[in-house]
């Protein structure tokens, strides 16, 4: 799961200015492939050097060859008895062993190689052209979820059958890759004569396009997977398009790539004033004309920016939140559809002050057993502290410091 402050950090060590970032979809194709692979058997040296001594020596025993591959007579009899003989490579008459045909094909060839043992297995490729993917894609630490369904608009393409040229292509175009590069996006190290035995079409999720600002002002879209920048050729183009928008509900949204626009590249948030507004009307349970009131239209990169006012805090009901929304300097927009748009959030003189008295009381709360007038006496400014505590909305906390006066002036 993708945390908003890590990747706010990461922008900003990149020198770029995160305005948000949505999930993304890409159409890829999974290939189901038999292939050659070395035999990885970790008893295949000790059994080598066994059926090597007894081709070359029927009548050792046992014990002679134990004691000239350096391991205990008990392994080398458990080997022999129950893999060797069992699966045909050695086979015992008249009291003594002898090599099988099977057994010097595998173990006593001429090349020394261990001998090759078909697999199966599977491997990604980009839905659009049918290219491998970036090989931290393949990396097994990076978890990469697939999906029979997608809700982007950029097809598959077309293959019809598994002797298809264009994936036959494909799979002569990877094992090449893979001999000879150093990544083998997935497959064994030593894969070779691959042959397709069957195809799936999935979509990928767990990548995110950033939609961010270069020197404060030019935007740019990046798509981004588990730490990293990255490139899909499915999404080359359509990374461009992606932006949001606030619906008439003033519900955030974005459009999955689907675009009209001239030049979507350009565009962040494709938002209507009085979308935004309602909004921040149904966050803050104000009016319409409320809210107008806080809206900065000046602040690029961002589509918009709001001020916290005394006015609005007066009027909010949730007052909570409006000093939550202060405190944090940003809003962190959720879009239905997954996703974050960022809101800067400015403050008036008044609300600094606010946030200041209330970093006071709860600093004093997490060093005291209870909350009594001693909090109010260490205030150093003179300040209507009971209309301080409603309008900021920490009624509790007033009504705890009335509670406790009660108390004292009883026990008095």
């Amino acid at each position: 799961m993708i945390n908003n402050k890590e990747l706010l950090d990461f922008m900003g060590n990149q020198g770029l200015t995160l305005i948000g970032y949505m999930p993304a979809q890409s159409p890829i194709y999974v290939l189901n492939i038999k292939y050659l692979s070395k035999d990885k058997d970790p008893f295949y040296p000790i059994d080598r050097s066994i059926l090597s001594i007894i081709n070359k020596t029927p009548n050792a025993s046992l014990s002679y060859i134990a004691w000239l591959i350096g391991f205990e007579k008990e392994v080398v009899e458990s080997r022999i008895n129950y893999y060797l003989i069992k699966d045909g490579f050695l086979c015992r008459m008249n009291g003594i062993y002898l090599v099988t045909e099977s057994g010097c094909k595998k173990y006593l060839n001429n090349s020394g190689e261990r001998p090759d043992v078909e697999v199966t297995g599977s491997i990604m490729v980009d839905g659009t052209t049918l290219e491998l993917l970036p090989p931290m894609f393949y990396e097994a630490n990076n978890s990469v979820r697939f999906f029979r369904n997608g809700k982007i608009n950029i097809p598959h393409y077309p293959i019809i059958g598994l002797d298809d040229k264009h994936v036959t292509n494909a799979i002569k175009h990877i094992e090449r890759r893979i001999y000879k590069s150093e990544d083998k996006y997935g497959l064994e190290e030593s894969a070779h004569n691959l042959k397709l035995i069957g195809i799936d079409e999935r979509y990928i999720k767990d990548i995110y396009i950033l939609i961010a600002a270069e020197n404060g002002r030019s935007i740019t879209k990046r798509l981004y997977f588990n730490g990293h920048f990255t490139m899909l050729p499915s999404l080359s183009e359509a990374t461009k398009k992606y932006f949001f928008s606030f619906d008439q509900k003033g519900e955030l949204r974005h459009n999955f790539g689907v675009t009209t626009h001239e030049n979507p590249e350009k565009t962040a948030c494709d938002v209507k004033r009085e979308c935004f507004t309602t909004y921040l009307a149904n966050r803050y349970k104000v009016k319409s004309t409320e809210t107008e009131k806080i809206l900065n239209t000046d602040q690029a990169p961002y589509p918009f920016a709001i001020t916290i006012t005394k006015e609005l805090l007066i009027n909010s009901p949730v007052k909570e939140q409006v000093m939550s929304d202060a405190k944090k300097g940003m809003l962190e927009v959720q879009a239905k559809e997954g996703g974050y748009l960022f809101i800067p959030v400015k403050t008036t003189p008044i609300i600094k002050n606010y946030l200041k008295f209330e970093e006071k009381l709860n600093t004093w709360k997490e060093e005291h057993d209870t909350l009594d007038m001693g909090f109010i006496e260490s205030i150093d400014s003179p300040i209507d502290w009971r209309k301080t505590f409603c309008l900021i909305g920490h009624y509790n906390d007033l009504e705890a410091i009335d509670i406790n006066s009660y108390f004292k002036h009883i026990e008095q």
